[in-house]
């Protein structure tokens, strides 16, 4: 048996356990050292067995991990074969694929949730747009609450708190993948300005961050889905 194959057996028998381990699950990722594809493949492989625990638990390590082995473009490159060789569905496909920030906002009537994913690569399918980087929550109003901002002040585990519950919402409204989603279909409201777009949804509103002349064209991308 092979290291790459042994170690995906130790990865799914601790993913079958009541409350994996999120350190073991990562040495097995790491110890083996394989910088290449069969790496990428160990990755995906575990991104397969559990996506929800992936995206929840794993994710935001080993998109580190992933940028000091490989660097920024390394990185970029593999986030893309993941997604290519793990995560789309018949007939989806990569329309186009650009370093920038999404964002989502909830509806002010409910409990607002306003995240980011930043510090990465946006790609834009004919089904939905996925986003790998960095998770941050910018504002968290829960019912009978102010405003809490990451930074001014919030502790520690108050932040923590944001991003678990930044994950949830995410993993919870949208298609799981390797980076998060965001849906595209049916937006309104669609409007470009210097380096931003942004659409409606039912859940909410999606803001885009990029160079200007990439704007332009995610625009013209997504004209077909109003």
């Amino acid at each position: 048996m092979s290291e790459v194959s042994l170690a995906t057996n130790r990865i799914e028998e601790e993913l079958k356990k009541t409350n994996p381990s999120k350190k073991k699950i990562l040495n097995y990722l790491y110890d083996l050292q394989l910088y290449d594809f069969e790496f990428l493949n160990l990755i995906g492989e575990t991104y397969k067995l559990n996506p929800l625990f992936f995206m929840r638990i794993l994710y935001s390590n080993i998109w580190k991990k992933m940028g000091k082995l490989l660097g920024k473009g390394g990185r970029n490159r593999a986030g893309r074969y993941i997604v290519e060789n793990y995560c789309l569905r018949g007939g989806e496909q990569i329309l186009y694929e650009y370093e920038g920030a999404i964002k989502k906002k909830r509806p002010l009537q409910k409990p607002t949730l306003k995240i980011s994913v930043s510090m990465g690569v946006v790609f834009i399918t004919n089904h939905r747009i996925i986003a790998q980087g960095k998770l941050a929550v910018e504002e968290l109003l829960q019912a009978r609450s102010a405003p809490t901002t990451i930074g001014g002040g919030t502790s520690g585990s108050e932040r923590h708190k944001e991003r678990k519950t930044a994950k949830e919402y995410l993993s919870e409204t949208s298609d799981l993948c390797f980076g998060y989603a965001f849906p595209i279909k049916p937006l309104s409201n669609l409007k470009r300005s210097g380096k931003k777009l942004s659409y409606n949804l039912v859940g909410g509103r999606i803001t885009l961050t990029a160079k200007k002349e990439q704007i332009d064209k995610i625009f013209h991308i997504l004209e077909q889905f109003q």
